[in-house]
């Protein structure tokens, strides 16, 4: 079963900033009369710029969250890949919020969930239907904390 990554309104507006950024970044160079005839300088930021676009589109567009075989989560954002075996899975919080006290983040939105696994693992991902992948999680493993104080 495939889930996608929520993707709210402010990340949006972030990523489409950070786009235009990157666009204006690699304008001027192309008018720099200090760099005329320097053509290495102005592929160089080219290549970096647009493989920064095509980075942030990959991710935009290959952000989800897959249940395999009813024992794997795969959590994939663009080129980051992390399994987890769902019986390993100690405890799961829901977190709201720009810092995400988690070192993987494969996630396009700050409402989430910070899933606990293994001995001292985590992950933040956002799952545009929360309640049903939490349904599906536990169902392959009922033992599962998730707090009900939050």
């Amino acid at each position: 079963m495939k889930f996608t990554s929520e993707f709210s309104q402010k990340n949006k507006i972030l990523i489409a900033v950070v786009m235009l950024i990157i666009v204006a970044s690699t304008i001027p160079v192309f008018f720099d009369a200090n760099m005329t005839g320097n053509w290495q300088a102005k592929l160089i930021v080219l290549t970096i710029n647009i493989l920064s676009l095509a980075l942030l589109c990959w991710i935009i567009s290959k952000t989800f969250y897959k249940i395999k075989n009813d024992s794997l989560l795969i959590c994939k954002s663009g080129p980051f890949k992390k399994k987890i075996q769902i019986k390993k899975i100690k405890r799961i919080e829901f977190h709201n919020g720009l810092i995400i006290p988690s070192l993987w983040k494969l996630s396009l939105s700050d409402k989430g969930i910070i899933i606990f696994y293994n001995q001292f693992d985590d992950i933040y991902i956002s799952p545009k239907n929360a309640d049903k992948f939490l349904t599906e999680l536990l169902k392959i493993n009922p033992n599962i904390v998730i707090p009900t104080n939050v």
